[in-house]
């Protein structure tokens, strides 16, 4: 079998770039996806005409109206931007079964050994590059290479719609000038820690004793130097991977210590949450809770519960007592509040309660689901419980579809 081949395709500007396929009067203007503009939601992503202005990803939408005022901004779309996804994946699948949906807008696929029946793999990323832009009307950036790392490196550098291909052998040389954040997991706290030792390419990374990297980065340091050496054998993992965790958040267009408005954003989430697991067949094990104060201190809380449960009920009232557990601590008004499930099972791993409860626990979740029908005909705000009352001129803004996550620290 000859060399290894790993083909990274990214989607460029994947979420604007959707929308102009949508709407073509689009095309050529400055455009920003995000949330809504009165609220305080951040850009999820920029054309490449408004990133010359400044503007990028995670930056607050305030900030990125006052670079770039003139933008067409966008609330964002997610249904039609998961469809453009699976059809990516499609047209990938069509090359090799060994593709891997890295997220929404990247994937690796393994084109070892198929060179005799597809062709040569720069010949093989020039057609997938042009059939995702006739079937699709989306740009793509191809990165090819012996691995996984490397061909994501030079995907990068061929941004936008171009194609990179690293020859067997040349690894190294190409990684060596670039800058150390070059290199997937190298965040600015490591590139940091990397600048004190007088480090900051890839080269200086691939030559530096590993005992001194050892000191300043631990046991990371040897992937990491050796990533920096364009070495990596971790295999493009076609297998889907079940969900971690489900989780919804909102940050509010003006921070609130109002515990009724606070609770009924609480409850939609909680809401929200529940809908997204149900529609998986999943239920979860441990519910946290999350507040941004409004001097961006972050605090989460969370509780394992007795088993696994998807109805909305009980997801909303433990995220009740992690809620009055976090205000306990007196601190400013809330700034952002979110919902997490994780530990997620099967549901029918609710069979071991004891038969009173498991009565309370079917009723509640047969009205769930009640509720989910209902929405998948008419739309999520369609129905809504009382406890979401204080929310009924935001909720659209709240209920757009979206996954709007958050880690606990």
């Amino acid at each position: 079998m000859g060399p290894r081949v790993v083909m990274c395709l990214d989607m460029d500007a994947f979420f604007v770039s959707v929308e102009r396929a949508l709407h073509p009067e689009l095309q050529g203007k400055p455009v920003i996806v995000g949330g809504h503009l009165e609220a305080r939601g951040v850009v999820s992503s920029a054309s490449y005409e408004a990133r010359a202005y400044g503007v990028h990803s995670a930056m607050p939408l305030a900030q990125a109206r006052r670079l770039c005022p003139h933008a067409v901004f966008l609330p964002g779309h997610f249904e039609h931007y998961r469809q453009a996804s699976r059809q990516v994946h499609a047209i990938l699948e069509g090359l090799s079964p060994w593709v891997e949906m890295a997220s929404i807008d990247e994937a690796f696929v393994d084109l070892s050994g198929s060179e005799r029946a597809l062709g040569a793999p720069l010949q093989v990323a020039r057609q997938v590059q042009a059939k995702v832009r006739q079937e699709l009307g989306l740009p793509c950036s191809i990165g090819v290479a012996g691995n996984k790392v490397v061909a994501k490196v030079a995907c990068k550098r061929a941004k936008p719609n171009g194609l990179l291909q690293v020859s067997p052998g040349l690894e190294a040389a190409f990684l060596a000038p670039l800058p150390v954040t070059s290199l997937p997991g190298v965040g600015p706290q490591t590139a940091a820690r990397l600048a004190e030792l007088r480090i900051s390419t890839c080269g200086g990374l691939a030559s530096a004793p590993l005992l001194l990297l050892e000191r300043v980065l631990g046991s990371y340091a040897s992937s990491l130097q050796r990533r920096a050496r364009g070495e990596d054998t971790s295999p493009v993992a076609p297998q889907e991977r079940p969900a971690r965790s489900i989780s919804r958040s909102t940050t509010f267009s003006q921070d609130s210590r109002d515990p009724s408005f606070l609770r009924a954003t609480l409850s939609l989430l909680s809401e929200q949450v529940g809908h997204s697991m149900r529609r998986q067949g999943l239920g979860c094990g441990c519910v946290a809770v999350q507040v941004r104060w409004a001097d961006f201190a972050t605090q989460s809380h969370q509780r394992t519960l007795p088993h696994p449960t998807a109805n909305d009920a009980a997801l909303y009232q433990t995220a009740d007592d992690l809620l009055a557990h976090l205000l306990r601590s007196g601190r400013q008004r809330v700034r952002l509040l979110g919902v997490q499930a994780s530990h997620l099972a099967p549901l029918g791993l609710q069979l071991s309660l004891l038969p009173a409860e498991q009565v309370k626990e079917q009723r509640a979740l047969h009205l769930s689901h009640c509720l989910d029908r209902i929405r998948a005909h008419y739309g999520f705000t369609s129905i809504q419980r009382g406890s979401t009352f204080l929310l009924r001129d935001r909720l659209g803004e709240l209920t757009e579809d979206g996954e709007r996550t958050f880690q606990p620290p």
